[in-house]
């Protein structure tokens, strides 16, 4: 018997992408940094037939709220985005290194003297280490968003760092390298990016050793769309030792095979499942909040990977039927694959972060 999954009322993430995808914010940065998203309605359907779940046995979230216009206007708190250089291992010889950069939110009134919260945010296919924030200086729209929900309280201050998977001088597009490197970036993002950014800023990390890290887990959270949610779902499976919180917006796990959400469910979700078992930690510690649209050409697979899960009730907790809450799966009624419904998503989402509904 199938069970109920629960409804996210206050739906999930946004990333404010300055593509060609609808999005309107073109004053947010110049035009050789606007990437034009290979992925938004175009990503190829796996070579096996997808096992689609009816649109109806899955409730839809239709109460989702518009981001109010006046988000979207400057506020008079802003804050400010910031670079952050790193390397990293070349991705074509282990042996050299890489240098590479992503941009930080820095909230209006950052005091070195507080601690603050941190959400990793990854662009999907086609897009660049501009795709969020435009760049340093900036305002963008999703910074905007982040002002303005800050400003009226509805969200405590918090940083939110916007990397890329790809090298710095990325000209290959294509699904395959995109797949190869998402797959790698969560060894990227432990061993480089967190302990670069965490040790410039203010965050609750003590230190940023492994067990610093590790101890201050519960204050940082993962996600990203499409190519970054498929890189959400690894960072679950390699990285629970750093991350509470994960947040994939339309994108399958691709642990077992290319689209393997939907081509083979059972094993994408027992593969998941066993990741949890491989860990030092269970139900309890973690949250996920995943999301996409019912016209939403990630649906099928991600909608298969779902059901798969909820057949996994010692581990995945859908309500509080089976334990404490751990994950949250919302059907936005009419979503499509761009980044309009994804900024959507965020506005909504973040002020939950890490002040969930009770």
């Amino acid at each position: 018997m199938k069970k109920k999954i629960a409804l996210f009322l206050a739906a999930m993430m946004s990333v404010c992408l300055l593509a060609a995808c609808g999005n309107t914010d073109t004053a947010s940065a110049p035009a050789s940094s606007q990437p034009q998203s290979t992925e938004e309605e175009t990503e190829p359907q796996t070579q096996e037939e997808a096992v689609t779940v009816p649109a109806d046995s899955i409730p839809t979230l239709d109460e989702i709220r518009e981001v109010p216009a006046a988000y979207l206007q400057e506020s008079d708190q802003p804050g400010t985005i910031e670079r952050v250089d790193y390397q990293t291992a070349s991705y074509t010889d282990p042996d050299e290194t890489q240098d590479k950069y992503a941009y930080i939110y820095i909230p209006y009134g950052y005091d070195e003297t507080q601690q603050y919260d941190v959400l990793y945010l990854l662009h999907g296919g086609g897009g660049s280490v501009e795709t969020c924030f435009g760049g340093e200086g900036q305002s963008s729209e999703l910074k905007r968003i982040l002002d303005n929900l800050i400003a009226n309280g509805e969200m405590e201050p918090l940083l939110v760092v916007t990397p890329t998977f790809y090298p710095m001088d990325n000209t290959d597009n294509s699904v395959s390298t995109a797949g190869e490197l998402v797959a790698r970036f969560p060894d990227e993002l432990v061993n480089d990016l967190i302990p670069t950014v965490e040790s410039q800023y203010s965050t609750y990390a003590e230190n940023t050793d492994p067990q610093g890290l590790t101890a201050s887990r519960d204050h940082r959270a993962f996600g990203g769309f499409s190519m970054g949610s498929v890189t959400t779902w690894y960072v679950f499976m390699e990285n629970l030792d750093y991350f509470h919180t994960f947040i994939p917006i339309s994108g399958d796990c691709w642990a077992i095979t290319t689209q393997g959400g939907g081509s083979r469910p059972e094993e994408t979700a027992e593969a998941l499942e066993q990741a949890l078992g491989d860990s030092s930690y269970g139900p309890e510690d973690f949250f996920i909040y995943a999301i996409t649209g019912s016209e939403d050409i990630a649906y099928p697979m991600m909608s298969s990977q779902i059901e798969a899960m909820q057949d996994l009730p010692d581990s995945f907790h859908f309500g509080t039927e089976n334990g404490v809450e751990n994950i949250r799966f919302a059907v936005l009624d009419g979503g499509v694959h761009n980044y309009n419904y994804v900024r959507q998503y965020l506005y909504n989402l973040m002020p939950l972060l890490w002040h969930p509904e009770t």
